[in-house]
């Protein structure tokens, strides 16, 4: 796998966290789908800058993996009508 610049890394973050507020925003299906994506590419971003991190950003970068993963899988919930 070849190596991305933090730089690069940071933006798909920024831009990932920008995406997630849609999901608040709107209360449309569509709304939310940008939320998802918004998330997928948070945590793309955070996969990216996790090798340029020592141990302890390691360990930081897989606690916020964990928390893209369950707020994606919630807004897909979120799709379901109850």
């Amino acid at each position: 796998m070849r190596q991305i610049p933090s730089s690069t890394a940071v933006t798909y973050i920024l831009g990932g966290a920008l995406l997630q507020l849609y999901g608040g925003i709107g209360n449309g299906w569509l709304s939310i789908l940008i939320a998802i994506f918004g998330f997928i590419i948070f945590y793309v971003g955070l996969e990216n800058l996790k090798g340029g991190l020592d141990n302890t950003g390691q360990s930081a970068v897989s606690m916020l993996k964990l928390a893209a993963i369950i707020g994606a899988v919630a807004a897909f919930v979120d799709l379901i009508p109850l």
